[in-house]
């Protein structure tokens, strides 16, 4: 269900300590500001009866509708404002795709939607402090199962240098991904495994 983009970002990496701050602020406020967006393209497509049996339907159709702003939001990701503005659409577009599967588990079991945000919400505190205030390397990380993807894409931002101060659209992207993945992992293991048919 879930998936990982992997941007080739050609620039220096952040230098300073005022820089990497900036990355760090930015990445996080994208962040943040998209699992809201997600939360308002699910509820839109909850609220729209012949939409949500279409994204039900047809998921594949509507994944590939989520690849279009995303690729666009790369392809600027230094042009403001359109690399927000192309990064809230994919957010949007991404809550509506999942928005069946939300449905769904919220049917099957009342509640564990919340439960698995808090749980996601809690998973990502404590990897995001261990991969910030460890010392270690965790470049080797990338090829891990979401948790792993979260220490790794954060030690990247964080203390690897592989993203430049104005690079926070892509840094958000990876870390929005890593968490919807961890979100959907945990709504899986909440709800006994049970998969849409």
């Amino acid at each position: 269900m879930g998936f990982s983009y992997n941007p080739a970002v050609r620039s220096i990496g952040v230098r300073s300590g005022v820089e990497r701050a900036t990355l760090v602020r930015r990445t996080y406020a994208l962040v943040f500001a998209s699992i809201v967006v997600t939360m308002l393209g699910a509820g839109f497509a909850v609220t729209q009866p012949r939409l949500i049996t279409a994204v039900w339907q047809h998921p594949f159709i509507t994944f590939l509708c989520t690849l279009l702003p995303l690729w666009m939001a790369m392809r600027n990701h230094r042009t403001f404002p359109q690399n927000l503005g192309f990064t809230f659409l994919f957010t949007f577009v991404e809550g509506i795709w999942i928005a069946p599967l939300l449905v769904f588990y919220e049917r099957l079991q009342p509640g564990v939607l919340g439960q698995a945000g808090l749980l996601t919400l809690t998973t990502f505190g404590v990897l995001s402090l261990y991969a910030v205030l460890s010392r270690r390397d965790f470049s080797a990380w990338g090829g891990f199962v979401f948790g792993g993807l979260l220490v790794f894409d954060t030690w990247r931002i964080v203390r690897s240098g592989t993203y430049g101060e104005d690079d926070y659209v892509p840094a958000a992207v990876q870390i929005y991904l890593d968490l919807l993945n961890i979100f959907l992992a945990v709504l899986q293991l909440l709800t006994g495994g049970n998969r849409r048919n």
